[in-house]
């Protein structure tokens, strides 16, 4: 009977099989890391018809939502249990993600199976790549670095909070509308009212993002809450190399992975962008507003604070319908 150890961020977990070191690496040669390139190759056709194109870019935001959390999952398995990386993705909850990458962007540690001191972006890029090697040694350091930033970058994607709420809101198929918005602000010459147009000042905008509604507590108690209007501006070319990098990241850490699990290192593949620009697009600013989360206020004082009960017992009048 063989077993491993490990552990997800904190918690302990023990995994018991007959052949477990076999069904790891099954598990790891199962896992295809062009999957993400071919969705970001699919919506791109998309995205050059006027028909899709608002649907294409949500599509390569979702893809690119669904990436990162694949990507961070296989990182933070290899990292905790690259022996049983099997078992440490059938347990893991989105929240162990991100707490792990708060723990690397803060330099706390990480309980590890790896020799890596101290773990961060840089020494995790160093660590999954170390089999590579080119003649290029400038070339080498860079596909590094390049890789380091990249990986930072989606970390910051992956803990926003308000791409979180996006995310879910478009993954639920009715909860987020398709498109950007454009900004301008000016003054007012008289309270209430807007400044003519001509004295307005464009603040930048996008044609693409998206529009939903976030819950949000009014005061302490949880149990009132209102419906917030939000809106976020992208570009979905950012997601569309996103996704490529994401594919690219996933077969290094496969690659290192099955070094570790005894393949021979002559026989698997590191890769990377031809075009070393493709790392430049994750940072390459919209220009202009991102965000945007203006509504009216609603304060406590404004509602009634009906008690826990109060709100269960709609249920026992005769008249169930309860909009005001």
């Amino acid at each position: 009977m063989q077993y491993s150890r490990f552990a997800i961020d904190e918690s302990p977990f023990c995994v018991w099989e007959w052949d477990l070191q076999e069904r790891n690496l099954a598990f790891i040669n199962s896992i295809d890391p062009t999957y993400f390139e071919y969705l970001a190759n699919v919506h791109a056709q998309a995205f050059e018809m006027d028909e899709h194109k608002q649907r294409a870019a949500l599509s390569l935001r979702t893809a690119y939502a669904h990436g990162l959390e694949t990507f961070f999952a296989l990182l933070f398995a290899t990292i905790q249990a690259p022996d049983c990386v099997i078992g440490w993705v059938h347990k893991y909850e989105v929240k162990n993600l991100r707490n792990l990458i708060r723990k690397v962007e803060t330099g706390r540690p990480i309980l590890s199976k790896l020799r890596i001191e101290p773990i961060n972006w840089e020494s995790l890029s160093n660590t999954i790549l170390f089999e590579l090697s080119l003649e290029d040694k400038a070339k080498e350091n860079r596909i590094k670095e390049h890789f380091a930033t990249a990986w930072a970058r989606f970390a910051h994607d992956y803990v926003h909070e308000k791409s979180n709420q996006e995310y879910n809101s478009i993954k639920h198929g009715f909860r987020a509308s398709a498109g950007g918005f454009r900004a301008a602000s000016g003054k007012e010459e008289k309270y209430g009212v807007p400044a003519p147009a001509e004295r307005m000042r464009s603040r930048g905008g996008s044609d693409f993002g998206s529009s939903f509604f976030i819950p949000e507590m009014i005061g302490v108690q949880k149990l009132h809450f209102r419906v917030k209007r939000y809106s976020i501006n992208w570009r979905p070319e950012r997601f569309l190399y996103g996704l490529h990098i994401i594919s690219f990241s996933l077969q290094n850490i496969l690659s290192f992975l099955k070094v570790v699990n005894g393949v021979d290192a002559r026989t698997v593949q590191f890769s990377w962008p031809s075009d070393e620009s493709r790392f430049e697009e994750l940072r390459r600013p919209i220009g202009g507003v991102i965000e945007v989360g203006l509504d009216t206020i609603i304060r406590p004082e404004h509602i009634k604070l009906f008690t826990k009960q109060e709100i269960l017992d709609i249920y026992k009048e005769d008249d169930h319908h309860d909009s005001h």
